[in-house]
């Protein structure tokens, strides 16, 4: 039976990872960053963290079938995927990693949220953000004869320019959103995610994870823990369109979340949260105004809903 074809489409040559690796030589491996669910009238920012590495004899034993060039050329932009094709790559990256045990969302909140980390221990990185231009008018530095070519009939014998070492999430609540602002509690979500991730690095990788290039999605700086005080950021606008690296975060923050929402659909059924997973549709505003907040709303950002205000609605 002939293999059906598979698209490979450039972001899948990584080719800005392996750009940014050439240039900021001093670093071995890429930490990127994610979130998803900031423009939320309700439930909790979460926020994705996968850790990427070059492949070597000190990789090998990270993906020792294969498994993950099965799911790695599903990776784009999470809002640009299917929901059958977003549930297939995270599937595949939270078996691979031993993640989110019998399929339980709700433990994998619990745990983002539970993280030990607190707003007021992240600090700037010691080093300024580089912004990268994703529109391609940045000199691009590897050889042409080292670009993959995109198999023709299938990916049986493709190999993926990167190993995931690594996936995680971090996530702020409602309440801490209200406390500390969206802007602060992205930050702090993502902090979070690095945190967990940091943890889990098997002992032979760390050498090699140390002082990664920290590839974050939108065009600010974070602060960060101190796991990543003297890292090199990069900031990347589109990034999770134009790095594999992010693309794998973000779909991890968005099925966690929209799972999560669901769940939060049966407990809060008056809110129609599985439609619109807690954005500012015009259904949710409306309902809102209907029935007032629950616990899980941000009261920060309900000030013009509740005062019967026509607000425009916010993209999920």
């Amino acid at each position: 039976m002939k293999t059906k074809p598979v698209r490979l489409l450039p972001i899948h040559e990584f080719r800005n990872e392996r750009t940014l690796l050439k240039n900021l030589k001093e670093h071995r491996a890429i930490l990127a960053l994610d979130e998803v669910g900031r423009g939320c009238l309700a439930g909790p920012v979460m926020a994705g963290a996968s850790l990427w590495l070059e492949p070597s004899e000190h990789t090998a034993q990270v993906d020792p079938q294969g498994i993950q060039r099965l799911w790695i050329p599903l990776i784009r932009d999470s809002k640009k995927l299917t929901p059958k094709a977003r549930d297939i790559c995270f599937d595949g990256a939270s078996q691979s990693f031993g993640e989110f045990r019998n399929n339980d969302v709700e433990e994998a909140v619990h745990s983002a949220l539970s993280v030990p980390l607190l707003w007021n221990e992240m600090r700037p990185p010691s080093q300024v953000s580089i912004a990268f231009d994703t529109s391609g008018t940045l000199e691009e530095r590897i050889p042409a004869s080292e670009k993959l070519k995109t198999p023709d009939s299938s990916f049986e014998h493709w190999h993926a320019p990167f190993v995931c070492a690594g996936v995680s999430l971090g996530a702020a609540s409602a309440e801490e959103i209200d406390s500390i602002n969206i802007w602060n509690a992205v930050q702090l979500a993502m902090g979070r995610a690095v945190r967990s991730l940091f943890a889990k690095i098997p002992q032979n990788l760390r050498a090699f994870s140390e002082n990664p290039i920290v590839v974050v999605d939108g065009n600010h700086g974070i602060k960060v823990a101190r796991e990543l005080l003297g890292g090199r950021q990069v900031t990347a606008v589109g990034g999770d369109d134009a790095f594999a690296s992010i693309g794998l975060s973000s779909v991890m923050a968005k099925v966690t979340r929209d799972r999560h929402m669901a769940e939060l659909a049966r407990q809060f059924p008056q809110y129609a949260l599985e439609k619109h997973k807690g954005y500012a549709t015009a259904e949710h505003r409306k309902l809102i105004q209907q029935h007032g907040p629950s616990s899980i709303h941000r009261r920060s950002f309900l000030g013009s809903i509740l005062a019967g205000e026509n607000l425009p609605e916010l993209e999920s």
